[in-house]
C-alpha cells in the first residue's frame, strides 16, 4: 500500500474505510521507524545491565528473523490501539519521540531479561503484557489488555496523546511495554 495522503484530507474522518487505510499507512510508517530505531539502538548489542538488576541480566537481541517479526508486532499493536481508540471516539495517539520509544523498548527488554513485569519509576502511564511466542500477535496483545478494566482505561484515556511501544523476546515469551504520556 503506497503511503499517500488523501486528496480530501477530511475523508478519513467521514469514511471508515478511508480511516482504516490511513491507519494502515500510519502503522507501516511506524513499523519502518521502529525497525530503524531497532537497528540504530540495538542491532547486535546487548543492553547493559542496570546495577539493581544483578550482573546476569543483560538482554540479548533475538535472531534477525525474530526481530523482523517483533517489529511487525509493534506495528500491529500500534494499529490495534489506534483502531480501538477510533471505535470508542477517542483521539489517536502519536508515537513518541525517539527517546520515549527507546525508554519503552528498554523497559520491555528489562522485563524480558528479569522475567517479571514491574512498574516503571518514570512519570508515565504504562501497560505491560507477556505472551508465549507462538500465540503472540499485535491483536492478541491488545486483546489481553482488554480483559482488564485498568489496562483498557489507560489505552482509552483521551489525555494520552503520545505512546512509546517496547517489545522484546526471551525464554519463548514476547514482552510488551507501552508507555502513554
Amino acid at each position: 500500500m503506497p503511503l499517500t495522503w488523501p486528496r480530501d484530507w477530511t475523508a478519513p474522518l467521514r469514511d471508515p474505510a478511508a480511516f482504516r487505510d490511513l491507519l494502515g499507512s500510519l502503522s507501516i510508517g511506524a513499523g519502518i521507524i521502529g525497525l530503524i530505531m531497532s537497528v540504530l539502538f540495538g542491532a547486535g548489542f546487548t543492553t547493559p545491565p542496570d546495577p539493581d538488576e544483578g550482573p546476569d541480566c543483560a538482554y540479548i537481541d533475538p535472531a534477525p528473523s525474530d526481530q523482523v517479526r517483533l517489529e511487525k508486532m509493534r506495528s500491529e499493536v500500534y494499529k490495534a490501539i489506534q483502531e480501538l481508540r477510533a471505535e470508542e471516539f477517542v483521539p489517536p495517539v502519536a508515537l513518541g519521540l525517539a527517546e520515549r520509544q527507546f525508554q519503552a523498548q528498554r523497559w520491555a527488554e528489562r522485563s524480558a531479561c528479569l522475567g517479571v513485569e514491574e512498574p516503571t519509576p518514570e512519570n508515565v502511564s504504562m501497560i505491560q503484557v507477556n505472551l508465549p511466542v507462538e500465540g503472540a500477535s499485535g491483536h492478541a496483545i491488545v486483546d489481553a489488555w482488554l480483559h482488564s478494566e485498568a489496562h483498557t482505561a489507560v489505552i482509552l484515556d483521551p489525555d494520552h496523546v503520545y505512546a512509546g511501544i517496547g517489545i522484546a523476546q526471551a525464554d519463548d515469551r514476547v514482552w510488551v511495554a507501552v508507555q502513554f504520556f
